[in-house]
């Protein structure tokens, strides 16, 4: 799997990912409760909010695979306030592409 967590990255780092030609920005505030001010490209998100990154989920094959505080390649981010984005394409952190590799 392509991926990170936020409990490995630092209050301030900031995490692009695409999906679905939007990109879209999370700022890290707590990376232990991951704690993320998120704004995008992209309609209601141009203005920055305040959510807690609740991880990521896909479904394959029938089954169900969820991965905590993971922000993952072909992976839809899960937040709280209850807000699902689309199949992740890319993620780059602090403007330097981590996945896919390239």
């Amino acid at each position: 799997m392509e991926g990170i967590y936020v409990y490995d990255l630092k209050a301030g780092d900031v995490v692009e990912v695409t999906a679905e030609n939007r990109v879209y920005t999370l700022k890290i505030l707590g990376p232990k409760n991951c704690s993320v001010e998120l704004s995008s490209n992209y309609g209601a998100f141009v203005k920055p909010a305040n959510y807690c990154l609740m991880g990521s989920f896909v479904v394959d094959g029938g089954y169900l695979t969820v991965e905590a505080g993971w922000i993952g390649v072909g992976f839809r981010l899960v937040f709280s306030p209850p807000l699902v984005l689309s199949y992740t394409q890319k993620i780059l952190v602090n403007g330097k592409t981590v996945f896919p590799k390239e």
